[in-house]
């Protein structure tokens, strides 16, 4: 459905020129299996963008219209521009390549240009895909937002090319957005590709390429492309010249490199045409297909050419890349890179400066590089002391970065870090009583940090997924670092509690925050506990993992305690030892957190009455009737009250008044301290079932739940208040993406559709997955039980998992949605709608109807 505010005349232009572009995609599509002339590369994809910048010109003329004409056309086109990026901004566009445009206006808070912007949102949203198959990937920005961008975002944004509106913006926003890049985003590119050092350590030669981002394929070429443009002033249509201009290569490997070019884009081309869709991988199949499309005479001379062009593309981008990495590449005014090391760019005197010395280490950590060897002898020969508060912020951003333990033992082979932590020295000399240990005890702490390194680079892992959710890794790492200091004190007996106040003290002195530093102190205080508790007990017995849970002040610092053990236990040398140990660690950690996350299920307690008139107090302060919040925080359970903040529940009030005039409500709320957003829905309770329903919708729209909380009002208007914590691509959700998100649900809440047609809509199957286990955990009498579901991680898991509940009439009072690498643990609160815990035989009953998803 088109936006309201779209004029029949708008709507028809743009919509003719929506059924030219797919007439223009059949006739190409016809001429390919025409096999006469061969499928053009370069230049049927430049046509291709041409005809979008065509298109997206007349989608700014249609908005311009709906958002009111005339009267704001100068003001708009003067504060916003369409810019064509990625791909698509290098007019790079096959025929069936997604489309990324990127609006950019000169204020967020511009009347009219934001008012246009959001109508050419709606019409590219709803006309366009609809009208031409074309799918449209979008950003919205300000010419202000260059900085902090991530790596990916600054390689699509820097081939941004202006389509329509006002040109200044775009030239001003890509030339700002350069001045931000440096040499870790040319070393970054150089790594992606494995071409500045190994340039032969990818498969060349596959049966089936990548014509895209394979070895030798069109990503080679486009890296090439990034980093020169990164270092000289040209953009995607120039680099190639400036290159040649510069001697980095010459006119006749140019030629021959334009030439491979052309026909990998050529065979891209075919691949999209017989597909009908994006398809990136030459397969077998279609290997006999586009040979007579190339007017090649067999699919051998297909890849005997394409195995050539690879070749020559690897040889040439590779020869460049290495020439542009091996620059001079300044990293600050101090510092530059040369033959990727790193070496000063300044008089010896400068080293002399607070916090110098110690940024050049940070700067071989964050560029990947190691130190030069007259800058070694430079930095070994300043014999002092780093007491100035510099010298320990450029320490804490070491231990916030990567790579450690490699930057940390590199300070320690030069001297630096045992002037830096003088209490560290000895520790480097000190070999331990326990003859279980083979490093003293100053090496054991440094391989606590290359062990930490190793948990969180292994992909796909618990230790990866728990490092991915942790507040502050540098407390983590300055705990691991002096975890055992106390045993140069007191070698016999508990040596934890002593450390702890050293280690404390450390931390004060390099200006660790106060929840930092009490954060190390209890690390280094329990870091022998956790191992200990996982080793004696039974790590499942409740009694146990309660009690260590009320030592444990969150579950934050629970994460980074099991890390750190794991890791002490992983660097002692026995490693016999150390997998046991590192097997209880993880049952017991499961166990604890299983606690610490469990639902609140004391509702007589005296605890949740006097918070609960406390919140009354403090909801009735911020200006709601007291007769209103008295009546909510009566008709809600203490699991609610307990783990709702107040602001929350007073959204919550108003939104349960709007739901009582027949609206359902849907609001999204940014978390600003994570990348969390948090989902907020308000309606009439439908019995069994809405929180799938509410899954459903999110994975149709790839919006991922981590967790749930379920409720509804125990009064007569039945108003259930689920709360859900997503992301969209790792991140919060961008405007474009909440709006979306808050339509399909106002749909699917009013009737208007239901999320198996949603999911139909978007191509979303409906294939479910098998479940490893399923655990009923314990029950609540007349309450419910508590149900683990572990189960191999798979888009719509958790939609699967819920719609088979609701299909059992059970009702979900809570959620969590964990996923450590491949594998799903989801842990379930729920209740009988009539009895309140399941009984013995519908908990057999769910268990085998959640083991039959498949």
């Amino acid at each position: 459905m088109v936006h309201s505010n779209i004029g029949s005349t708008t709507k028809h232009s743009v919509s003719a020129m929506c059924a030219q572009l797919a007439e223009e995609l059949e006739n190409a599509r016809r001429s390919a299996f025409a096999f006469q002339p061969p499928i053009a590369g370069l230049e049927l994809m430049r046509k291709h963008a041409d005809a979008l910048d065509r298109l997206l010109s007349s989608v700014l003329e249609a908005a311009i219209e709906s958002a009111g004409g005339q009267e704001i056309r100068s003001s708009a086109l003067d504060n916003l521009a369409i810019a064509a990026v990625g791909g698509y901004g290098r007019r790079e566009t096959a025929p069936y390549s997604d489309i990324d445009v990127s609006f950019l206006v000169t204020d967020s808070e511009h009347v009219e240009a934001n008012r246009v912007v959001k109508e050419a949102f709606h019409i590219l949203m709803d006309v366009v895909p609809n009208q031409s198959g074309l799918k449209i990937g979008y950003s919205y920005r300000t010419i202000d937002d260059y900085q902090s961008l991530d790596r990916f975002t600054q390689t699509s944004l820097l081939d941004a090319r202006h389509i329509v509106g006002n040109r200044n913006i775009v030239e001003t926003f890509v030339s700002d957005l350069k001045s931000t890049l440096d040499a870790q985003f040319v070393l970054y590119h150089a790594k992606c590709r494995k071409v500045a050092s190994d340039p032969y350590k990818s498969a060349l030669y596959p049966v089936e390429p990548n014509v895209k981002t394979g070895s030798g394929a069109l990503r080679d070429i486009h890296t090439v492309g990034w980093i020169a443009q990164a270092l000289f002033e040209c953009n995607a249509e120039t680099v190639w010249r400036e290159l040649v201009q510069r001697r980095i290569f010459g006119p006749n490997q140019a030629s021959e490199l334009i030439e491979c070019w052309d026909f990998i884009a050529s065979v891209r081309n075919a691949l999209h045409l017989t597909a009908s869709r994006q398809l990136d991988i030459l397969t077998v199949e279609r290997q006999s297909q586009i040979a007579p499309m190339l007017a090649l005479s067999s699919e051998q001379e297909l890849m005997e050419r394409y195995y050539t062009c690879a070749e020559k593309v690897r040889r040439i981008c590779g020869s460049i890349t290495k020439a542009l990495v091996n620059r001079r590449l300044p990293v600050d005014k101090t510092f530059f890179l040369t033959g990727g090391k790193l070496a000063l760019a300044d008089k010896p005197a400068v080293l002399k400066r607070p916090g110098i010395i110690i940024r050049a280490f940070r700067n071989a950590q964050e560029c990947e590089v190691d130190i030069s060897a007259q800058l070694e002898e430079q930095i070994r020969v300043e014999d002092r002391t780093y007491t100035d508060k510099q010298d320990y912020a450029e320490f804490r951003a070491i231990l916030d970065g990567e790579n450690v333990f490699g930057t940390l033992s590199e300070m320690a082979a030069l001297g630096v870090l045992q002037r830096l932590l003088p209490e560290f020295a000895d520790m480097l000399h000190r070999i331990p009583a326990e003859r279980v240990h083979e490093h003293t005890i100053g090496e054991h702490s440094l391989l606590v940090l290359r062990t930490l390194e190793d948990m969180r680079s292994e992909k796909d892992t618990l230790y990866a997924g728990i490092w991915s959710s942790l507040r502050d890794q540098s407390a983590l790492y300055l705990a691991a670092l002096l975890h055992d200091i106390g045993k140069m004190l007191q070698e016999d007996g508990d040596h934890s509690e002593t450390g702890a106040e050293i280690a404390a003290d450390i931390a004060k002195r390099l200006g660790f925050s106060a929840s930092a530093i009490e954060t190390i102190r209890f690390l280094v205080a329990h870091h022998e506990l956790m191992s200990n508790m996982s080793r004696h007990y039974d790590v499942n017995s409740a009694a146990v993992a309660g009690e260590f849970a009320q030592i444990v002040p969150d579950v934050n610092t629970l994460r980074n305690l099991f890390l750190l053990s794991v890791a002490d236990a992983m660097s002692v040398g026995q490693q016999s030892y150390a997998l046991m140990q590192r097997r209880f660690l993880e049952e017991f950690y499961f166990a604890v957190e299983s606690r610490l996350l469990g639902p609140v299920t004391d509702e007589t307690g005296e605890h949740a009455e006097r918070y609960r008139k406390r919140l009354e107090r403090t909801l009735t302060l911020a200006n709601l009737p007291h007769e209103m919040v008295q009546e909510h925080c009566e008709v809600m359970p203490p699991a609610y009250l307990l783990n709702t903040r107040p602001e929350r529940i007073a959204a919550h009030i108003d939104a349960v008044t709007e739901v009582r005039k027949g609206k359902p409500v849907v609001r999204l709320d940014e978390d600003l301290e994570s990348h969390i957003t948090e989902l907020t829905v308000c309606t009439p309770d439908p019995g069994p079932g809405l929180l799938a329903k509410i899954a459903g919708v999110l994975y149709a729209l790839d919006v991922t739940i981590h967790s749930a909380s379920v409720f509804t009002r125990r009064a007569t208007d039945k108003i259930a208040i689920d709360t859900l914590s997503i992301d969209y691509l790792q991140g919060r959700l961008p405007y474009f993406k909440r709006k979306e998100v808050e339509k399909e649900l106002l749909r699917m809440l009013t009737g208007k559709t239901t999320a198996e047609e949603l999911l139909s809509a978007r191509g979303k199957s409906e294939s479910a997955v098998p479940a490893i286990s399923v655990q009923i955990l314990s029950k609540y009498p007349g309450s419910h039980s508590v149900v683990e579901v572990k189960a191999e991680d798979a888009d719509g898991l958790l939609y699967h998992i819920t719609k088979t509940i609701a299909r059992l009439g059970w009702n979900i009072l809570s959620a969590k949605i964990t996923t450590r690498g491949h594998i799903a643990l989801d842990t379930f609160s729920i209740a009988d709608p009539i009895k309140g815990n399941l009984p013995s035989t519908a908990a057999s009953q769910l268990k085998q109807a959640l083991q039959r998803i498949e």
